[in-house]
């Protein structure tokens, strides 16, 4: 016969658990769902970790069993457990009774149970180690803090549908992932709740809490001084895409257990210097559309847009002269040495003006200057297009606001109507090249990289040192220099002559298929955070 659990009314079964674990003694059948509701095994436990699962599912179902002649579907085999060694039965016997302190203390039979704990562990010769665990585990801090985040939800912040709804595509891809790999997730749409909602995790425990380019961590509570997020418990995971320059007021907070995410390792050590923030490099992954073949009806594509240069011009002119003067200086430098970050070439800039900015934090000079960086980005995506137009190359792009460009007039510039995310992977599939330009990304790896990639396409792309250092260029993918922006309209017509188009497409897919998908980068960043 098995055993197996089953809900039952009966309010005291938990309390009777809690305190005769032999009461769950040998195997035991319990509901796939209810073992991922409370959170499966804790894997910083190192005794007893059937008891204190059965312990966190009695919680809501009580604690009842009935016998059974057949494995149902839909339920996991929980194994009886040996001993283990005295000590870690101990820690999480004091582990136990701190988590349900008050039921105990309700039922008065907390100062048993800690009693019991210490007599034992005198006549295991272990005290010495049990009393000060014993002392963390009660003021629920250092450890107890550990053991409670590796069993509790992962808490994603979703709702801003800017980048065409991409934030939120990666916060569901993200979840996704973790929700097959048997993790709780829970999501704060900051677009269907008020604000003050967030309030009801304040005391909680999460294994992470995961926001991309969000305002949400640095709200502060009532008195205008604490941060919220310091007090909701577990590491907090801020996903951002652009240069972190742009992300000042979001990143200026202070409080504990605040990862930064950068797909670029520039930005990674920007944030460490001059934020002082941890900071974690996590190339943006890719989606696959479906395995489904696509007939290959573009030559190239881009999917992507282009801001006017000469808009920059003209807020710079309306910048103090002082100011005017060091983004001159910082746009000439980076026009110069194109490889090089922003950062790096306002570094440059600024070292030579230093003294006229004497007592001032260069981090808000930067921060003033900042659309310096959108003016180079533009100005070489439009030199970067008007070279393959110039040329004669078809160009295929995607968005409504192409119809009213500077190259409206080009006969091989194809106009299509905008795409969803979804969409561009399809249209992704059906090029045999498709282009991306970095947002002046020296060192990074952005989602439309790998999409490309992932749809079976070759990507032919300005190169950065993260790519370089990756993928085999000429064999995986096609890379250009803005050093050399002139060889592209060659580069491009080489291309879609070779026979060898589908060979890179293949080569480029395997290699992203393997090191950038959703899948492996979440493993990589949760492998990261247990160590």
């Amino acid at each position: 016969m098995l055993k197996r659990l089953i809900d039952t009314d009966r309010k005291d079964s938990f309390l009777e658990l809690l305190l005769d674990e032999t009461l769950c003694v040998g195997e035991i059948l319990v509901p796939e769902t209810w073992v991922r509701e409370a959170g499966g095994f804790n894997p910083k436990l190192n005794a007893k970790k059937k008891y204190e699962l059965l312990l966190r599912i009695a919680e809501k179902h009580g604690f009842a069993t009935e016998e059974i002649e057949y494995m149902p579907q839909e339920y996991e085999i929980i194994p009886d457990e040996s001993d283990g060694i005295p000590v870690e039965s101990l820690k999480t016997d004091g582990y136990i009774v701190s988590k349900y302190s008050q039921v105990l203390q309700e039922t008065g039979y907390f100062e048993m149970a800690v009693t019991s704990i210490l007599e034992q562990s005198k006549t295991y010769g272990c005290e010495n180690s049990i009393i000060p665990w014993l002392e963390q585990m009660m003021g629920r801090t250092g450890y107890f803090e550990i053991l409670e985040e590796a069993v509790s939800p992962v808490l994603i912040y979703k709702g801003s549908d800017i980048c065409n709804n991409m934030l939120n595509i990666f916060a569901e891809q993200f979840g996704g992932v973790l929700e097959q790999k048997g993790i709780l997730v829970e999501y704060f749409d900051e677009q269907k709740e008020p604000l003050e909602n967030l309030t009801r995790y304040i005391g909680r425990y999460f294994k992470a809490v995961f926001g991309v380019q969000t305002y949400l961590f640095q709200v502060k509570m009532a008195d205008g001084v604490t941060y919220l997020h310091e007090k909701i418990k577990g590491p907090k995971l801020h996903l951002i895409m652009d240069h972190p320059i742009w992300m000042k007021q979001q990143l200026e907070h202070e409080y504990p257990d605040f990862y930064v995410l950068s797909h670029d390792r520039n930005y990674v050590k920007f944030i460490q210097k001059y934020y002082k923030k941890k900071a974690l490099h996590f190339p943006i992954p890719g989606m696959e559309k479906g395995s489904t073949e696509q007939k290959k009806i573009y030559d190239l594509t881009f999917v992507g847009s282009m801001g006017d240069y000469r808009q920059q011009m003209h807020h710079i002119r309306e910048m103090p002269r002082q100011d005017q003067f060091l983004a001159n200086r910082f746009l000439l430098i980076m026009r110069k040495n194109k490889d090089l970050s922003a950062e790096i070439a306002f570094e440059k800039a600024f070292a030579l003006y230093r003294d006229r900015y004497a007592g001032e934090d260069p981090v808000d000079v930067f921060y003033r200057l900042r659309k310096v960086i959108y003016l180079v980005m533009d100005y070489y995506r439009y030199q970067i297009l008007k070279m393959i137009l110039d040329h004669g190359i078809k160009l295929d792009v995607f968005g409504g606001f192409w119809k009213n460009s500077v190259f409206t007039d080009y006969p091989n510039l194809i106009c299509h109507s905008g795409v969803t995310v979804d969409e561009s992977l399809e249209v992704y599939a059906q090029s045999k090249v498709s282009l991306n330009i970095m947002s002046w990304h020296k060192d990074g790896f952005t989602e439309r990289v790998a999409n490309i990639m992932l749809a079976h396409t070759v990507l032919l792309t300005d190169k950065t040192t993260y790519l370089e250092e990756n993928y085999i260029n000429g064999q995986e993918l096609v890379m250009f220099s803005l050093d050399e922006i002139e060889k592209l309209p060659e580069i491009i017509k080489n291309m879609l002559s070779q026979d060898k188009l589908e060979q890179i497409a293949e080569a480029g897919y395997q290699k992203t298929l393997k090191y950038h998908t959703w899948s492996y980068q979440t493993e990589e960043l949760l492998d990261v955070l247990i160590k």
